[in-house]
């Protein structure tokens, strides 16, 4: 797989060729950046020009992922503290043997 970075409008682009890909596809991911896939077949030139031609759709969602992160974070404030997975697995562990389920 061969692949190229190019900047449009500040933003940094990976493409890069797939055989197994056939058709174009842009994919924008938090901590993965932006990446166009494009066939083997097809020119680094016609994936610049996708870019060019879809930079505002690829500029929204790359101004989307902070705001997810920062509601990710804020959501995990919501739910209670909760215990160590081992305490919680002893204490299964106990309520079953004091049921007679579990057998040492």
């Amino acid at each position: 797989m061969s692949s190229k970075i190019i900047k449009v409008k500040g933003t940094e682009i990976l493409l890069r060729k797939s055989p197994r890909s056939r058709n174009m596809n842009i994919t924008v991911k938090p901590f993965g950046g932006v990446r166009i896939t494009i066939p083997e077949r097809v020119s680094f030139y016609e994936g610049e020009k996708l870019a060019h031609e879809k930079i505002r759709w690829i500029e929204e969602h790359v101004d989307k992922i902070p705001k997810e992160r920062a509601l990710k974070r804020s959501s995990y404030k919501l739910f209670p503290k909760r215990r160590p997975a081992a305490t919680r697995f002893d204490s299964s562990l106990n309520e079953l043997f004091c049921f007679g389920l579990f057998i040492l």
